[in-house]
């Protein structure tokens, strides 16, 4: 932060498959306004505020009842978010591969 409040920072931010819902939206935003890079594979997608109904058999079903919008063109980013710098999302030997490339890698090349 500077002196005027906010953060003028670069962000990366580490996206997969698993990546859905705010943290999805979360992930649109950096990439629609370019404020940071999103270095992984495409976000599942998915936003919007779900309401559960317990039917008569216990089952439940969830629907979502509000998406959200950004910018002038209504983006939601519910398809999924590309990355802007591809890796492949890799656990190897309980090691997180990606987060070792990402620190190794880009951190110099972003600053």
């Amino acid at each position: 932060m500077k002196g005027n409040g906010f953060f003028n920072g670069k962000l990366i931010l580490l996206i997969n498959e698993n990546t859905f819902s705010a943290a999805n939206l979360f992930a649109g935003v950096i990439k629609k306004y370019k404020i940071g890079e999103l270095i992984g594979e495409k976000t599942k997608g998915g936003i919007g505020v779900p309401f559960a109904f317990v039917l008569r058999d216990n089952s439940i079903v969830f629907i979502p009842v509000v998406s959200i919008y950004i910018g002038e063109d209504k983006e939601n980013f519910s398809n999924g978010v590309e990355s802007t710098i591809y890796e492949k999302d890799e656990v190897i030997n309980g090691k997180d591969e990606i987060l070792g490339k990402t620190l190794k890698k880009y951190i110099k090349k972003i600053q």
